[in-house]
Formats: structure tokens, C-alpha cells, sequence
């Protein structure tokens, strides 16, 4: 086996044993994500932190399709990211500023 496939195999290994630990540490109670969904843990929804949840859930979805696609063709590289989900990544995440940014000021007065 030459060195790259070493390496791949143990980058492989490392995120899947990474996967594996925040799995557990969410089924443990150590990672709450009861909150996720709410401003600064205080309890209030937060429909920026859904949109870009969903946002990224989706960009990441669509790339993974991209690159599954590509199994058979004999690809040697990873598809290039289209210039709308770079767009849409971009957009989602100025809402969820603007947001946090207004609740911030909002809290403020």
C-alpha cells in the first residue's frame, strides 16, 4: 500500500471516530441542543438559526448528491461547488446576522 492510501484511510478512521464522539456526546446529555433553536439560550425562537440550519442542511445535501454522482464516472476530483449554493450559503448566513443583530439591539433598549 503506498503512503496516500495510509493517509485515507486514516483520515477516514479520524472522522468517523470524531462522528462517533459527538453522537455519543449528544445521547449522553453533554451536548445540549434543546436550545439550538433560541437566542442566546434565553428561551425565545429564533427563525434565523431554523433558516440557516436548513440552509446548510440543504447546501451540504445537494454537494453530497453532486459527489455520489460521480462514483461511477471514473472522477478523480471532487465536483465543483455551484455558484448558487455558494449564493444561497452567503445569503443564509447575512439573514442569520441581521438577526442576531437586531435581537441584540432589541434587547438592548
Amino acid at each position: 500500500m503506498a503512503l496516500h492510501d495510509w493517509l485515507n484511510w486514516g483520515l477516514q478512521i479520524w472522522l468517523a471516530l470524531m462522528l462517533a464522539t459527538i453522537v455519543v456526546k449528544m445521547l449522553q446529555g453533554d451536548i445540549a441542543l434543546t436550545d439550538a433553536m433560541s437566542h442566546e439560550h434565553q428561551g425565545d425562537y429564533a427563525p434565523e438559526r431554523a433558516q440557516l440550519f436548513l440552509a446548510s442542511i440543504a447546501a451540504v445535501a445537494y454537494y453530497a448528491f453532486q459527489g455520489f454522482s460521480l462514483l461511477g464516472t471514473g472522477a478523480t476530483s471532487l465536483p465543483d461547488v455551484d455558484d448558487t449554493v455558494v449564493t444561497l450559503l452567503a445569503g443564509s448566513n447575512g439573514i442569520y446576522l441581521f438577526g442576531k443583530h437586531t435581537y441584540a439591539n432589541r434587547r438592548l433598549v
